[in-house]
């Protein structure tokens, strides 16, 4: 199962230091940027699409989930294309795109061990950086045994400002770039 949660920037500091991931394998932080790209017109994502440039990869994924996906709240976007080229995506792209919103910050991978399983924490905090506003962000990731996800997701939900996400990171990317409500992830009941 992976999770991808929502976690307010004030708390991203005490994330590493509360007591449940003590005990963990942490990797080295890694800086990250990821940068979102659309036509004026912002066709990509009425199309409820994003593409993201990232280490020299370039990635579409979906903003908001089509009737037919199965997509449950929290879990990372899918991913409809990736490749090393724009044009080998093989999707029929907007003419003169640009470069809309960036992510810079750092990404931190731990690996914890818990009585129903291993999982791998990522902690994701920086900064979504449009033209005319900044807005400070971080995301906490989840993966491993559903038992063990939900586990870790419940203890770090009492600990911290943590929730599940109105939109993905992409769509709210965009969205502080726009200065929009970011697009929902659902519309109308859950299942």
């Amino acid at each position: 199962m992976d999770l991808d949660l929502s976690l307010a920037p004030d708390d991203a500091s005490r994330c590493l230091r509360l007591p449940l991931l003590a005990g963990t394998t942490r990797g080295g932080a890694q800086a990250q940027r990821v940068v979102w790209h659309d036509s004026a017109d912002a066709a990509l994502t009425a199309a409820g699409l994003a593409l993201a440039a990232e280490r020299g990869v370039w990635r579409l994924e979906k903003l908001v989930p089509e009737p037919s996906d199965v997509w449950p709240p929290g879990a990372p976007p899918p991913v409809v294309a990736q490749a090393a080229e724009v044009t080998a995506l093989g999707h029929d792209l907007p003419d003169a795109m640009a470069p809309v919103v960036a992510f810079a910050g750092r990404r931190r991978s731990l690996a914890l061990t818990t009585e129903h399983g291993a999982v791998a924490v990522t902690l994701l905090r920086g900064t979504l950086r449009a033209v005319t506003t900044d807005q400070a962000v971080a995301r906490v990731q989840l993966s491993g045994e559903e038992p063990a996800v939900l586990q870790v997701a419940l203890a770090l939900a009492g600990e911290l400002r943590l929730g599940m996400p109105p939109a993905t990171l992409a769509g709210e990317a965009l969205a502080v770039a726009r200065a929009v409500a970011p697009p929902p992830r659902r519309a109308g009941a859950t299942e």
